[in-house]
């Protein structure tokens, strides 16, 4: 059975909702209601010049965006929002979302964005070293949400392109980790891999990190291949190496 997470995200029910996945909604669905605002103020126009790296200078507009939203008090749920220090940062930004008289979550917001020159982005963007949710997640908090947005060049800046798979085309996907498709994987950099139009997938916090910990040992398996691959290989190199300089 599938049901709306959010006006702009379609899902696949797994599992029981449990009461922290119902505030994974709430904060989802607020995210959703505020980018909405956004981007109709906007008229789905992103008022950025770059030729060069725009998708990291639109997040950073968008980031902005974001915590004046919030901060001016457009919003019930969100408060206290902060826009990350750096590229080392584990968030874009962050905010408070209170969800009850003694229930305020920490909520880590990561942007990303895709360049498209087609209606669909092949893309398959680092979402971040797969340690820094690990942490995340071994504080004791629950809501990292990622926020995807594709756009494409016009004569005045860039405009904000549909996502057009599912029934309902939306002009943006905002999801939290837990809800991340099947389909993700680690690289040999140790990052979290996603392709861009992948779909999230709805499941509770004890399948989630059972996901996250199968990404996590065959990542690293495969890591452990390579490396003992390029060690084998190295004797070879060497011992080439040293035939053609000996006298």
């Amino acid at each position: 059975m599938n049901r709306k997470l959010a006006s702009n995200t379609q899902i696949t029910r797994s599992s029981l909702i449990l009461d922290k996945q119902d505030d994974l909604d709430k904060v989802v669905a607020e995210l959703s209601r505020v980018f909405s605002d956004i981007l109709t103020g906007l008229s789905f126009r992103l008022p950025i010049a770059a030729k060069t790296r725009s998708g990291a200078e639109i997040s950073d507009f968008l980031e902005g965006q974001f915590i004046q939203h919030i901060n001016l008090g457009k919003s019930t749920m969100l408060s206290d929002a902060v826009q990350g220090q750096g590229t080392k940062s584990p968030f874009d930004f962050k905010c408070l979302a209170k969800l009850g008289s003694a229930n305020t979550q920490l909520v880590y917001c990561d942007i990303k964005t895709a360049f498209i020159k087609e209606e669909k982005s092949n893309s398959a963007p680092d979402m971040g070293a797969i340690n820094k949710y690990i942490s995340f997640f071994k504080d004791g908090n629950t809501c990292f949400i990622f926020i995807f947005l594709k756009y494409k060049s016009v004569k005045q800046g860039f405009e904000v392109v549909k996502f057009t798979d599912d029934q309902n085309p939306t002009y943006f996907l905002i999801y939290p980790l837990q809800y991340i498709s099947s389909s993700v994987s680690l690289n040999l950099k140790n990052q979290i891999q996603i392709n861009f139009e992948a779909r999230p997938r709805e499941r509770t916090r004890k399948e989630f990190l059972e996901l996250l910990k199968n990404v996590y040992v065959k990542g690293y398996k495969a890591l452990l291949e390579r490396t003992k691959k390029r060690l084998k290989a190295a004797d070879k190199t060497f011992a080439f190496i040293h035939e053609q300089y000996r006298e």
